[in-house]
């Protein structure tokens, strides 16, 4: 049995679960409820118990005999006693049970609807916002006492330890009698997070030199760390701290816009929160961009939002962005020469045919949007494709 903390899934965890075939493979998404009053009512175990006794009665129906039902679904049972589990839930949590591996449950910063399903492989639609309603960016603290460097996404960050790479306080560069030999430093945390000072003799001037010599140092440190990537690198500091570093930076997608204030004096989680509502716009472009290129070519071929034509784009590895309304999907068969038959409601026989499309679109290097109605590019039709050619 194995479980992860509240993060999203590694994209090998993720391409492992997704690759998985062994018959009888379940997946089970439930929202976790978090407040007081739903815990006290026990509403999430409810709700867990409610997806097994759907289980065993679709397990029944694909042919499965009551004794082995009741083993099979066993860890399912447990971790419904779990009460560990339930007092530090995440938002949302999904659950894979097979023969082969067991029981793999984690814990993600986001709620589901309650969904199960049984097939010869696991069904992970619901997860593809994870990816392609995220992105990468990293957040550079600075402050005259405190410096660090975060690698960061929607959902949470981590310490690069620069302090490997780049000194972590000021005296560090410009030596230990600075303070008393070119300045007077106004202590308190107001003063200490705005860097305010007295100055004597050349004042300003020497200040400014001394911080361009510190952040030249770190930017150092941050090349040295970050190698060839590009993603996005916000600045939390003063303001005068900012435009002072961008100056000497050298990295290549320094972000326009900084986060103010000293963040020697925020906890890692508003940090991160701040961060990510400052960013969210720059990832949201690359969705609004190929909405846009869909919207551009709705009457050409590169574009479709016929699930038969998608299909074989899907199969052939044409689609470059897949789009698929939110809470709707499709069960049905279809051969490799393209033939598709839809039924009404999964069966033994039948699968998910946006599960398979989404997860042949994103293994095949595409983007997998899940989008609420009303921002489909042709929201009369649930699902829409972008193709490469």
């Amino acid at each position: 049995m194995r479980s992860i903390s509240t993060k999203p899934l590694p994209l090998n965890t993720f391409k492992n679960l997704s690759e998985t075939r062994n018959p009888f493979c379940v997946s089970i998404y439930l929202p976790m409820f978090k407040k007081g009053k739903e815990q006290n009512q026990e509403m999430g175990p409810a709700t867990l118990k409610s997806q097994i006794h759907r289980l065993e009665k679709t397990l029944g129906e694909y042919g499965m005999k009551d004794p082995e039902i009741k083993e099979y679904l066993k860890p399912l049972h447990s971790l419904v006693e779990n009460r560990e589990l339930w007092r530090n839930p995440g938002d949302g949590l999904a659950i894979f049970l097979e023969k082969e591996s067991g029981l793999q449950y984690y814990l993600l910063p986001f709620s589901f609807e309650p969904v199960s399903y049984v097939s010869n492989h696991f069904y992970m639609l619901p997860l593809y916002p994870m990816y392609h309603q995220n992105g990468e960016y990293f957040i550079l603290g600075l402050s005259r006492d405190y410096v660090r460097l975060y690698k960061a996404d929607r959902y949470g960050l981590r310490d690069l330890n620069l302090e490997t790479h780049a000194p972590e306080q000021l005296e560090e560069v410009v030596g230990y009698d600075y303070q008393q030999k070119t300045l007077q430093f106004r202590s308190g945390q107001a003063g200490y997070a705005q860097g305010s000072f007295h100055g004597h003799g050349e004042g300003k001037d020497d200040e400014k030199i001394e911080l361009i010599k510190f952040f030249k140092e770190i930017d150092k440190g941050v090349r040295k760390l970050l190698g060839e990537s590009n993603a996005p690198l916000i600045v939390a500091g003063v303001s005068r701290w900012h435009s002072l570093y961008k100056e000497v930076n050298s990295y290549p997608n320094l972000y326009k816009e900084a986060l103010w204030g000293d963040p020697e004096f925020k906890d890692v989680g508003t940090l991160q929160q701040e961060a990510w509502e400052l960013v969210a716009p720059y990832f949201k472009a690359t969705l609004d961009a190929k909405i846009r290129a869909y919207r551009e070519n709705v009457h050409r071929s590169n574009t479709s939002h016929q699930i038969a034509d998608i299909l074989r784009a899907v199969k052939d590895g044409r689609v470059d962005t897949l789009f698929i309304q939110k809470g709707t999907d499709e069960f049905g068969t279809y051969s490799e020469k393209g033939c598709i038959i839809l039924d009404s409601e999964k069966t033994k026989k039948n699968i998910s045919i946006y599960n398979r499309m989404a997860r042949d679109t994103f293994l095949k290097g595409g983007k997998v949007y899940i989008l609420d109605k009303g921002h489909m590019p042709y929201s009369k039709r649930p699902i829409n494709a972008l193709f490469r050619y």
